[in-house]
């Protein structure tokens, strides 16, 4: 989540309205899972993420490429991110 978030950022091609948009639904998604049940779950995965891939020196699949176009814009990756993110919350608190 945090990495395509990141690229999205970093990616020339993403809309700010809609980046913003998808900001948003990060955070309510988070605070709807923590306030509903899921926060020991949301914790576990955010540790989880810095002690196994949080290191900064990633790249973006745009920034691998001499076309930038060759690669999906990285805010269809971040959309996925948190279609993925709202199916985990949806699991945890039903």
């Amino acid at each position: 989540m945090r990495d395509a978030k990141t690229c999205a950022q970093l990616d020339p091609r993403s809309n700010p309205d809609e980046m913003a948009a998808e900001v948003r639904r990060t955070q309510a998604l988070l605070e709807f899972g923590r306030e509903n049940g899921a926060a020991d779950a949301i914790e576990a995965v955010e540790r989880e993420w810095v002690e196994t891939d949080g290191y900064g020196d990633k790249a973006c699949a745009f920034q691998l490429t001499a076309d930038i176009n060759e690669t999906p814009p990285s805010l269809e990756a971040y959309r996925k991110a948190n279609d993925a993110l709202e199916a985990a919350i949806a699991a945890e608190t039903d």
